[in-house]
């Protein structure tokens, strides 16, 4: 089994490699970041990587060939930075994507599984945990786009006979999530702390989201790349089920830790729903996934990975 990562050197994508090189999966990793490139490349002997832009026809069509799955995690944007240009948002990240997929399917590939936002494709909950029957109104340029390159996906893997998983996750972290990033709140909150610094928090700290450790992210994925599919092109919500305010992950940090939190409250964001929890029983049933670690087990083991390197 071949597996080609695009956008593989970031937190979800380096994780995932190193997991996929542990069960025998002949892996690639794609990406524009020559140093993280050269940090995996270290550490992980067996893995091959490549160095480019999935706007490169050429390099993208010669890194394709002879690959069984690929997993596509490019995304150019966050939500914050996508409210400021939108318009830049949308065009660069369907251009990729469809550039991928035109060249997956001269390639002959079998499968892509996408990562797409369990968190913002659905915009405002009207029922928790939200299915993946749920209205998709999202409330951040950001996750438009997410959604937009879910229904491309859809549309041209049918056209060209490649099977498709998308994987809406819900928040994950874990060990190789930057503490200085603008998105990420376990890590930038723990980042924090570290450093003495104040959490700047958007509202009353009651906003409620769906937290998963990086290991259950990675197994979700394995399954969607290498399990046998009973249903065409399935869309499945990964996370946890479970939901927990701001200011309750701050108190379960602070506890885990044995650091204090300084917190700092400003005005609530518009692009924020107050709740968003993932209903997982179709990824159960379909994938037999089960998330292994709750959050406080995730956050301990992601504490101890950072209070060793300390």
């Amino acid at each position: 089994m071949k597996c080609l990562i695009l956008g593989g050197a970031g937190f979800i994508g380096s994780n995932l490699a190193a997991h996929l090189l542990e069960r025998g999966v002949q892996v690639s990793v794609m990406d524009s970041q020559p140093e993280r490139l050269a940090a995996m490349q270290a550490r992980l002997p067996k893995l091959v990587c490549h160095c480019g832009s999935a706007e490169q026809s050429n390099f993208l069509a010669e890194i394709i060939s002879g690959q069984d799955v690929l997993v596509y995690l490019i995304h150019t944007t966050i939500p914050s930075v996508s409210e400021e240009d939108p318009g830049y948002d949308a065009v660069s990240n369907i251009r990729m994507l469809l550039a991928v997929i035109n060249a997956a399917g001269k390639a002959g590939v079998r499968r892509i599984v996408q990562s797409s936002s369990g968190g913002t494709v659905y915009g405002r909950a009207n029922a928790v945990p939200i299915t993946e029957s749920h209205p998709t109104d999202p409330l951040c340029a950001y996750g438009i786009s997410k959604l937009a390159i879910e229904k491309y996906v859809r549309l041209y893997c049918s056209r060209s006979n490649i099977e498709s998983v998308v994987l809406r996750v819900a928040n994950p972290f874990g060990p190789g999530q930057a503490l200085r990033a603008a998105q990420g709140a376990v890590s930038v909150f723990l980042g924090r702390m570290m450093n003495g610094e104040p959490i700047e928090i958007w509202g009353d700290g009651n906003v409620v989201r769906d937290y998963i450790y990086i290991q259950d992210v990675v197994e979700a994925f394995e399954a969607a790349a290498l399990k046998p599919l009973n249903e065409p092109h399935p869309v499945l919500n990964i996370g946890t089920g479970v939901g927990t305010s701001l200011r309750e992950l701050i108190e379960i940090l602070e506890s885990v830790s044995g650091l204090r939190a300084e917190v700092s409250y400003r005005p609530a964001r518009a692009l924020d729903v107050p709740t968003n929890v993932l209903d997982i029983r179709y990824a159960k049933q379909l994938l037999d996934f089960a998330p292994r670690y709750s959050l406080r087990d995730g956050l301990e083991k992601y504490w101890k990975s950072l209070s060793a390197k300390s």
